[in-house]
């Protein structure tokens, strides 16, 4: 049995359990830990955080429903954490939303977080690809 043989035999939140197809061979951890840390982009980042994998992305974007001068500085990272002994694997994403504005009064800014089980999708215009590209 390899490391996802099951990812998850509880559900929680919104996330069920997944196994490999039929004829499909679960992977070892070195195999997944390879595979995940080669996920590559613009913006993207990987890496190793306290025992678990990190898979992020940061951006500029115009801000939604933005002018001139409203931008927001956008961080999205997954978590991944896995249980060898049990052949499964968490994940947790983390959101971050950073809003500047420069009007005629000046600058001002604000941050906003979330950290969860996040369903949906995101559509933004990026200006610039702030992490390794």
């Amino acid at each position: 049995m390899g490391l996802f043989d099951k990812l998850k035999e509880k559900g929680r939140g919104i996330l069920t359990a997944a196994k490999p197809a039929d004829g499909v061979d679960a992977q070892s951890p070195d195999q997944v830990r390879e595979r995940v840390l080669a996920i590559a982009g613009k913006g993207i980042e990987t890496g190793s955080d306290d025992g678990e994998l990190v898979v992020s992305w940061s951006a500029k974007v115009v801000s939604a429903g933005g002018g001139g001068g409203e931008y927001e500085y956008l961080y999205r990272a997954i978590r991944l954490k896995l249980d060898e002994g049990d052949h499964s694997a968490e994940a947790l994403c983390f959101k971050t939303t950073s809003k500047a504005e420069v009007a005629a009064g000046g600058f001002s800014a604000s941050k906003d977080s979330e950290k969860g089980q996040h369903i949906g999708s995101e559509t933004v215009h990026v200006i610039a690809w702030l992490g390794p590209h």
